[in-house]
């Protein structure tokens, strides 16, 4: 675990850098290759696969992985094929879902709002990309975000799945003890 966290934090350190660049990138030469498979790639690749697996679920996401790798065991593959494959494992929009992760540089930091009204919870979520000198950004990005929502009554299991497909967003959460 050890290891992962620490390949999370490098990843997370270098793409909140306004040098940043996102994990899917065009190449027009060969030379490019040393500059653009860098530790953003690979530890930001690892990260947001992790996070698929954890939003799609651990069997879910391997029957993906197996889809995926069954069909192109003997050829060649483009990124899309692995999201189209999670997306035929899950029955969801991987592609739309991951290309907001892959084809744009850093990471949003999410916050939220809660209000209680009897037992539901009403959350509002609100994305800003996360840039570590404290700039603004200039392209008002926007990323789908995965969000998982425990109760205090059993914090270690998963009680909502949500997807964050805007800036702002509310979710209500029924069923909550004040």
């Amino acid at each position: 675990m050890h290891f992962v966290n620490d390949e999370v934090a490098e990843g997370f350190a270098l793409d909140a850098l306004k040098s940043s660049h996102p994990i899917e990138v065009e190449i027009d030469n060969p030379n490019e290759l040393d500059e653009i498979y860098d530790s953003i790639t690979y530890a930001k690749s690892n990260s947001v696969n992790r996070m698929l697996c954890n939003y799609l679920g651990e069997d879910v996401f391997q029957k993906g992985l197996r889809i995926y790798l069954n069909r192109f065991k003997y050829g060649n593959a483009v990124t899309e094929d692995l999201w189209n494959a999670h997306s035929e494992a899950s029955g969801q929009d991987v592609k739309t879902l991951m290309s907001s992760w892959t084809k744009q540089m850093g990471f949003p930091l999410v916050s939220v709002q809660q209000t209680v009204d009897g037992n539901k919870r009403v959350l509002k979520l609100t994305q800003k990309r996360f840039i570590a000198d404290g700039t603004a950004d200039e392209n008002n990005s926007v990323w789908q975000v995965p969000i998982t929502a425990s109760t205090s009554a059993d914090p270690s299991v998963i009680k909502h799945r949500m997807l964050m497909k805007e800036r702002e967003q509310e979710f209500v959460i029924e069923g909550v003890k004040p």
